[in-house]
């Protein structure tokens, strides 16, 4: 369920920072990780990714999937912390449109989602 309000969330970043939508950039929204869940899971999932920039690369997406199994966390908070995580890494990547921006968090939360399916448990 939470992984549906994220998304759905997310896709109004995307519609809200579209060019043809916003005149000016406005700067990309990131989930706060302690409205994601209990303060320690926003603890937790942020000690387990001490680099968010490892996430860009699959290998490194993959292997914190399997930590944040192995810590107990479900398939949506595994998604949604992720994506959390990642995101600032993204909105501070100057190289990037704001509409590029979206695009990428949008695309990072469904290749998360892939993985973590994928896997199941």
């Amino acid at each position: 369920m939470q992984q549906h309000h994220l998304i759905a969330a997310l896709a109004g970043i995307v519609v809200l920072t579209a060019p043809h939508a916003v005149p000016a950039a406005e700067p990309l929204e990131c989930p706060v990780l302690a409205k994601l869940g209990p303060a320690a899971s926003g603890k937790l999932a942020a000690d387990l990714v001490p680099d968010p920039r490892a996430l860009n690369d699959v290998d490194g997406l993959t292997r914190a999937v399997g930590l944040f199994r192995e810590h107990g966390f479900s398939n949506a908070d595994t998604v949604n912390y992720l994506t959390a995580i990642f995101c600032p890494v993204i909105r501070d990547d100057r190289s990037l449109s704001a509409a590029a921006k979206s695009e990428k968090v949008a695309s990072f939360s469904s290749a998360t989602s892939d993985i973590v399916y994928r896997q199941g448990r």
